[in-house]
């Protein structure tokens, strides 16, 4: 650049130590991000410059006079325009005076350009540092971990049955690409996933237990155990519950409790009849018999035999007891 009639103004000192230039280089630095150092070269640089390296060939090839001055600025394209046009902005404000910027104070005591004053314009990311480039490598491995859109897991939760109220919820929990999980690799019903992890989970919170305490670990271990044992998520409320109030202190441990004890189906059938001896009343219906004989029960075989066999089983020995 051929700055006319600037000759001696970029060697002109403005503190202990520095000139003129360096605002010039500080400007293209922070602006254009030629961070390199050095990062412009002058007609005037007390070190290497334009006149050491071709000054005579450089100056008559921009039609500069001895009264001239000339930067050298180099980068890629684009910065180097930017940088042409920052040195022609910061040439004209020298000549009307000190321009309102913000500067930085050096360990040395000196100071130097630091950012614009904001105006009404300011404009964001940070104007305080220079951008950071993003390469395509960098994006295609930040692409690998994006998550999943929500509104395609919006229609995905819609289509496997997700109740409406709770799609939103799910598909922008935390927890979604868990619950995606559990219910694609450990074969969990969905609706049945969706009861436990965030209805049941809702109803702990309220009840002051510290449902974020709940590890994801802990929901794989306890689904795998589901999964091999359906009867077990019967008994989530209870087990998940007694973990979080301290009454047990392992997931696995309050599991083996249920999982361990076997009823056989000999079992299962004198229970029933047992409870249904002691429940005979002629007085109220066959439906309320039923229900009572099923809450007696459920509270023996929680989490050990379906409720669903249960259930069947009870109408089974009804119907014996009756014939």
């Amino acid at each position: 650049m051929n700055l006319k009639g600037y000759s001696g103004i970029l060697s002109f000192p403005t503190q202990t130590g520095r000139v003129f230039s360096r605002e010039i280089s500080d400007r293209v630095r922070v602006i254009s991000c030629l961070t390199r150092s050095p990062n412009i070269v002058t007609s005037e640089s007390t070190e290497e410059s334009i006149e050491s390296l071709a000054g005579n060939r450089i100056r008559k090839a921009v039609n500069a006079t001895s009264r001239d001055a000339l930067i050298l600025v180099w980068g890629t394209i684009k910065d180097v325009i930017s940088a042409v046009e920052e040195i022609k902005i910061r040439a004209k404000e020298a000549i009307m005076g000190v321009p309102s910027e913000t500067r930085q104070a050096m360990i040395d005591g000196t100071n130097g350009f630091e950012r614009i004053l904001p105006g009404p314009s300011r404009m964001y990311p940070d104007t305080d540092l220079p951008p950071l480039e993003i390469s395509s490598e960098r994006i295609d491995n930040l692409s690998k971990n994006v998550p999943e859109k929500l509104w395609i897991r919006e229609k995905k939760y819609r289509k496997i049955g997700i109740p409406e109220h709770l799609i939103t919820k799910i598909a922008s929990s935390p927890k979604a690409e868990l619950f995606e999980f559990i219910i694609r690799k450990l074969g969990i019903k969905p609706i049945l996933a969706v009861r436990i992890m965030f209805e049941k989970t809702t109803e702990w919170k309220r009840a002051g237990l510290r449902v974020e305490n709940i590890t994801p670990d802990m929901w794989k271990d306890f689904f795998k155990q589901a999964a091999q044992y359906p009867a077990l998520s019967e008994a989530a409320d209870i087990i998940f519950i007694n973990v979080l109030s301290g009454e047990q202190s392992d997931l696995m441990d309050e599991i083996h409790n249920y999982i361990a004890e076997k009823i056989s189906d000999k079992t299962l059938e004198d229970l029933i009849n047992k409870a249904i001896k002691s429940k005979i009343n002629k007085n109220v219906s066959e439906e309320i018999i039923h229900k009572q004989i099923m809450g007696k029960m459920m509270q023996k075989v929680r989490g050990k035999i379906p409720g669903k066999i249960v259930n069947e089983q009870i109408w089974v020995a009804m119907r014996k007891q009756e014939a």
